[in-house]
């Protein structure tokens, strides 16, 4: 089922002198529509992105609306207990203001359900400390995937792409699986992170996509001495190797492509373009696994 590595330029690279004129006008081809469709598919996933934060915003936004009814409660409880304080430090007070007071501030107590405040209070102030980390880290990795246009070759590490893929999509996986790493000590290598990112991307919403129910992901990533290996297995419906293998196929035509089919093939054709490739494994103990070879040696 291996397939050789084809050798694709780099966008932006000159090509090596003698080119096929009619090669290069259908790399270019296969580029501008590569292009088109990862923003396409950014724009499909920046909208469920969009969701993902409005959801995280409307919470913060409820439970602030919530503390600021237990802060309007615990004044009423300060002014009671300064009250109470004023009498208590007056010696001319006798012992029925100080008893008034108390009762007043126990009706209060009740009234106002100071536990539940004391007990709800740290939970809130947690799940508003997520929901703003959460917002963050998807703004950040937006920020990463939305320089694909702009980003270069330079020395980088898959395991921080793994991570920025992760936390970007994470609205889409949640639902369908859990996600174990084990994620491995390996070297940087010259590539557009940005672009493996968007391969990773659509490899795992592939591997998502064939679990039925809720299911695992994991995603590992070792070196041998000239490649770094990313691993992505899921454990749903064993998909025939020979027909992913042939969506896999460079030569397919990718406008007869749709859907997960076309995410496939973007990815493939992105790994290309760093000299690496996919191999696919599929077998009823362990399912589905992506191997993604990258080499280590600068392009």
């Amino acid at each position: 089922m291996e397939k050789s590595a084809e050798a694709h330029s780099i966008p932006g690279h000159a090509p090596a002198v003698g080119h096929d004129p009619t090669a290069d006008r259908l790399a270019k081809a296969q580029a501008l529509l590569l292009e088109t469709e990862m923003m396409a598919s950014l724009g499909r996933l920046f909208g469920i992105i969009t969701h993902e934060i409005v959801n995280y915003v409307s919470v913060v936004s409820s439970n602030l609306s919530t503390l600021n009814d237990y802060f309007t409660s615990l004044q009423k409880a300060f002014a009671a207990y300064e009250e109470l304080a004023g009498v208590v430090g007056n010696s001319s007070s006798g012992v029925p203001d100080t008893q008034r007071l108390l009762e007043k501030i126990a009706k209060l107590r009740k009234k106002e359900d100071f536990d539940l405040i004391a007990e709800d209070s740290p939970q809130i102030f947690n799940e508003c400390r997520e929901g703003v980390s959460r917002t963050q880290d998807i703004v950040e990795s937006m920020r990463s995937f939305a320089g694909l246009k702009k980003c270069s070759i330079e020395p980088r590490n898959l395991n921080e792409g793994i991570e920025t893929t992760l936390k970007l999509i994470w609205g889409c996986l949640k639902y369908k699986c859990q996600v174990h790493r084990n994620l491995g000590d390996v070297p940087a290598i010259s590539c557009k992170l940005e672009e493996l990112n968007f391969a990773f991307m659509n490899l795992f919403l592939e591997a998502a996509g064939r679990i039925e129910g809720y299911g695992d992901v994991t995603v590992a990533t070792e070196a041998t001495e000239s490649t770094v290996i990313v691993s992505i297995s899921d454990n749903g419906a064993c998909a025939d190797a020979e027909v992913v293998s042939h969506l896999l196929d460079p030569k397919r035509a990718m406008s007869k492509l749709e859907g997960r089919d076309l995410g496939l093939q973007v990815a493939d054709r992105i790994v290309r373009n760093h000299h690496g490739k996919i191999e696919f494994k599929s077998d009823p103990k362990n399912c589905n696994t992506f191997l993604v070879h990258l080499p280590i040696a600068k392009p």
